[in-house]
């Protein structure tokens, strides 16, 4: 065998390696890993408009065994077309497991109202702005178990994942 021969063996081996090194960064950026959630949905927000073709939903979950989750609650965002609602929308259910990826981007303090947009100081937005409720119970949930005014860890659904806005 020529020390040529000996190069190209080795050297292709090392190609590899180099290849698969140079991707570790791009699925190390990813927002977390996955995790499974065991819990009871209570509440749900959907959206409010349709954009492209996809509703943005939010679904609030009380979890089972809590221990780093101060608040016992988890906010899981996720996407369907707008022609979709889910399963689960009004039915009554129990503990599920829910495969989760962590997002603190969207980690926020639980409100209770959708909140007036700013008009600046010299309105009055307490009588230009109607009152309408951001999270709708579930069938068995109670809205005085809803930690409002909490922040409340966000999460987005490995199996119903977000479509971006175009």
């Amino acid at each position: 065998m020529s020390s040529h021969d000996t190069t190209r063996t080795l050297g292709t081996p090392c190609v590899f390696v180099a290849i698969l090194l140079a991707m570790i960064p791009a699925f190390a950026s990813h927002k977390g890993r996955m995790q499974v959630v065991e819990g009871r949905i209570v509440a749900y927000a959907s959206a409010l408009a349709c954009i492209n073709e996809h509703a943005d939903w939010s679904m609030l979950i009380k979890v089972s065994h809590s221990t780093r989750n101060t608040s016992g609650y988890v906010r899981v965002n996720f996407t369907l077309p707008c022609s979709e609602e889910p399963k689960w929308l009004t039915r009554e259910s129990g503990p599920q497991r829910f495969r989760l990826i962590r997002d603190k981007r969207y980690d926020l303090v639980l409100e209770e109202f959708v909140p007036c947009p700013d008009k600046g100081e010299s309105s009055d937005t307490s009588t230009n702005c109607p009152v309408i409720r951001m999270w709708s119970l579930k069938p068995g949930a109670s809205r005085q178990e809803i930690p409002f005014g909490q922040r409340v860890p966000a999460y987005q659904s490995a199996d119903l994942p977000q479509v971006p806005d175009v």
